[in-house]
């Protein structure tokens, strides 16, 4: 399947895997680990022990960390892929 491009609230969901682009220009996949609606606005916890997260409205609005996401449907993460230890931080 082809990357589905994150557009609006509502797409991500637990356990999705993910491409994102930095602004930076550097490219990380992570896994959904969690995804926090609270009703104004939609949380996407990638690393519950270090706590990285980016919150979609401010991603879809230009004002993230994270410039661009894609959701790889039916992708599964070894752990090559899934080491964050230095996630989210280079």
């Amino acid at each position: 399947m082809q990357p589905i491009k994150v557009v609006r609230k509502g797409q991500i969901e637990e356990g999705d895997v993910l491409w994102f682009k930095k602004k930076n220009g550097v490219v990380h996949i992570g896994q959904a680990k969690a995804v926090i609606n609270n009703g104004i606005s939609e949380e996407i916890l990638l690393t519950k022990a270090k706590n990285d997260y980016f919150i979609l409205d401010m991603v879809l609005d230009g004002k993230s960390w994270v410039s661009e996401v894609y959701i790889l449907p039916e992708t599964n993460l070894t752990t090559i892929v899934n080491n964050m230890k230095m996630f989210p931080r280079n």
